[in-house]
């Protein structure tokens, strides 16, 4: 009978631990080859942009790295292969962001909104992030 009963309740600690060990929370980065690779041809000068870019997101600087990449969308016309790659570094930039809040600065959102802005008008934003503001009067 005590083993039985014993048998049980391991039974359902394994059961419960099995439960509650989930993935736990998915862990994002940057991959800086994204826009190196895209950008291997370009003038000097934005291939300087994209050395310091790369440079700010090896320390975790997005606010740098979106100022920096925003200069780089603002230089050059843009192949769809390009934009491509700069809306992929960008949502890199802001899962990290998102799941680690030590990264996430008002500073790098201000500067990632103006940098998805330069890549494309239609994703400049009021910085609101989805939160809905009132219209103005």
């Amino acid at each position: 009978m005590k083993i039985k009963l014993l048998f049980g309740i391991l039974a359902m600690g394994v059961m419960i631990g099995a439960i509650g060990c989930g993935e736990g929370q998915k862990t994002y980065s940057v991959d800086p080859t994204v826009v190196t690779d895209n950008f291997q041809n370009a003038p000097a000068d934005v291939q300087s942009n994209i050395d310091e870019a790369v440079s700010q997101l090896k320390q975790n600087d997005f606010a740098g790295a979106a100022k920096s990449l925003t200069k780089v969308a603002n230089a050059v016309e843009l192949t769809q292969k390009q934009k491509k790659a700069l809306l992929k570094i960008m949502t890199q930039m802001q899962n990290v962001m998102a799941t680690e809040p030590d990264k996430s600065t008002q500073e790098a959102h201000d500067a990632l909104r103006k940098f998805g802005g330069a890549i494309d008008p239609a994703l400049a934003t009021d910085g609101s992030y989805g939160e809905r503001k009132p219209p103005q009067q």
